[in-house]
């Protein structure tokens, strides 16, 4: 009779694990990319800072999908951040107050990109990206 009761009784644990981990485990709900904000922005090149300067956060990007929580994103501190136009455009990857403080040097016709590079532990990274004009 022992025996009897604890087969059902692993089932209902196995199926309450699967409901709780939902197909394909928790690995599917993990961060997806990188987001940065403010998505575009502008700053005058010929003013004293902080008015040529923008500062830019980066937050992890992640899957809207059945079985993974609703996740609110912190501000990454371990990006690294890079400008399409260095010479133009310097950003900060000082960790601190200025850290994603893009600064404006000259004007620039269009806009610049302002990239965040997440390195992953699988030795891949995950890049947003934002774009600033400097007037």
């Amino acid at each position: 009779m022992g025996c009897v009761l604890r087969i059902p009784t692993c089932i209902c644990i196995g199926l309450v694990l699967i409901a709780a981990l939902g197909c394909g485990g928790a690995g599917d709900c993990g961060p997806v990319g990188v987001s940065v904000s403010p998505n575009t922005a502008a700053a005058d090149h010929s003013t004293a800072p902080p008015g040529n300067q923008q500062k830019f956060v980066a937050f992890n990007s992640f899957p809207v999908k059945q079985g993974c929580p609703a996740i609110t994103a912190a501000m990454l501190n371990n990006v690294t951040w890079s400008t399409s136009d260095p010479s133009d455009v310097s950003i900060s990857n000082t960790q601190g107050p200025t850290y994603g403080v893009a600064t404006c040097i000259n004007a620039v016709s269009g806009s610049v990109t302002i990239t965040a590079t997440q390195p992953q532990q699988d030795g891949g990274t995950f890049t947003g990206a934002a774009s600033l004009t400097c007037k």
